[in-house]
């Protein structure tokens, strides 16, 4: 059973982890990298804090692409086609090479 200060817990990571994801897209977006280097900054600052979530690195694409595109000015999300998951997968590919061999 969970207690209240186990969703408190929740809430909190929830928010430091949106707040950790934005923070390192807006550095990114001002630096005027693309979307394949703000994940690269974002997986190495976030997977020390939160590389242990279940579905961290499944989600964590389109984690970045969504932050990425808010720092950019993008206020409403973006709806998710096959097209637009085929060009994330494919600005990613450099970006993914490179931290399997971090």
């Amino acid at each position: 059973m969970k207690t209240p200060a186990d969703s408190r817990r929740a809430i909190d990571g929830t928010r430091a982890f949106v707040s950790d994801l934005l923070g390192a897209a807006k550095a990114g977006v001002a630096a005027g990298k693309p979307l394949g280097e703000v994940y690269v900054d974002a997986y190495r600052i976030l997977q020390p804090k939160y590389g242990h979530w279940v579905i961290f690195d499944h989600c964590l694409p389109f984690n970045v692409s969504r932050a990425y595109d808010e720092a950019g000015g993008l206020r409403d999300p973006r709806i998710w086609t096959a097209e637009r998951d085929r060009d994330m997968w494919h600005s990613l590919q450099g970006a993914l090479k490179e931290l399997d061999g971090a």
